[in-house]
C-alpha cells in the first residue's frame, strides 16, 4: 500500500495536487522498513530512498536520483544510516561528473570531471544558488522549544555536574522532515541521550535547503546547552 503526499516549492504540505511541485510516494517493502519515491507534478521519476523502518529514519541500500528527462542524476549507498562506499553524480549525458569514497559516512576521497571525462580540480562549494535548511517556526521558537524541552540529567552522587553544550547532527530530507539524529559533539551518555530526545521530539518541520531551486537533502547542526541546576 502506498501513501502520496503532495508538496509545494517550500516543502509545505499541500492538501493535494494543486500547486504541488513534488510528489512523494512511500511504499512498505516485503522485507521489511520502506521506499521514498519522489515524483515532478508530470510523474517523472526524480529520486528513490529506501529506508530500513517503517518511520524513514535510518537509510539502507541505494539512493538514486534522476533528470527529469529519466537520465540518471547520480547514485549512493547507505550502511545503517551513513554513505557507505562509491557515491556518483552525474552529468545529463552520463558523464560522470563527481566520485566519491565513503567509510562509515566519511568522505574519504572525490574525483570530479568534466563533461568529456577529464580530470579537473573539483570546485570549492560555495552557497551560490542555495538556501540553507530553515526550522519552519522559526530560529527563535526553535531556540525557545529546546530550551523548554531540555531537563539536567541526573549525575551520582560525588559526580561533578558539567556545563556545557552538546551538538547534534540532523538529516533534513526534501520533505522537511528529520531523519536521522547523531551526536556530533558529545558530553557524555546521560547527557548525549538527553539531547538525541528533545531533538527528536521537536514538533515542527524544516523547511529543506534549497540547490538551484530544488529540495535536497542536507545536514543541520543543532545545540542543545546543559546548565548545572542551583542547589537548594
Amino acid at each position: 500500500m502506498a501513501d502520496t503526499v503532495f508538496y509545494d516549492a517550500k516543502a509545505q504540505q499541500l492538501r493535494s495536487r494543486v500547486g504541488a511541485v513534488r510528489l512523494i510516494v512511500t511504499t512498505a517493502v516485503p522485507a521489511g522498513g520502506i521506499i521514498q519515491r519522489i515524483y515532478a507534478p508530470n510523474g517523472a521519476l526524480l529520486e528513490s530512498v529506501p529506508y530500513a523502518d517503517a518511520q524513514a529514519m535510518k537509510r539502507q541500500g541505494a539512493a538514486l536520483r534522476w533528470f527529469a528527462s529519466g537520465e540518471m542524476r547520480g547514485r549512493r549507498t547507505y550502511k545503517a544510516g551513513q554513505l557507505e562506499g562509491q557515491a556518483v553524480v552525474y552529468y545529463s549525458g552520463g558523464t560522470i561528473q563527481q566520485l566519491s569514497l565513503y567509510q562509515q559516512g566519511q568522505e574519504k576521497s572525490r574525483q570530479c570531471f568534466d563533461v568529456s571525462g577529464q580530470l579537473i580540480d573539483c570546485p570549492v562549494e560555495t552557497s551560490v544558488g542555495k538556501a540553507y535548511a530553515e526550522y519552519h517556526l522559526g530560529e527563535v521558537m526553535l531556540a525557545r522549544e529546546v530550551q523548554r524541552a531540555t531537563h539536567y540529567p541526573a549525575v551520582p552522587d560525588g559526580t561533578e555536574p558539567l556545563r556545557g553544550q552538546v551538538v547534534v547532527a540532523c538529516a533534513i530530507g526534501v520533505d522537511g522532515k528529520m531523519r536521522e539524529t547523531r551526536i556530533y559533539k558529545g558530553m557524555g551518555p546521560a547527557y548525549d541521550r538527553e539531547a538525541l530526545r528533545v531533538v527528536n521530539g521537536l514538533r515542527g518541520s524544516f523547511s529543506p535547503q534549497l540547490q538551484d531551486g530544488e529540495p535536497v537533502e542536507s545536514f543541520y547542526t543543532l545545540g542543545v546547552d546543559f546548565i548545572p541546576p542551583v542547589p537548594r
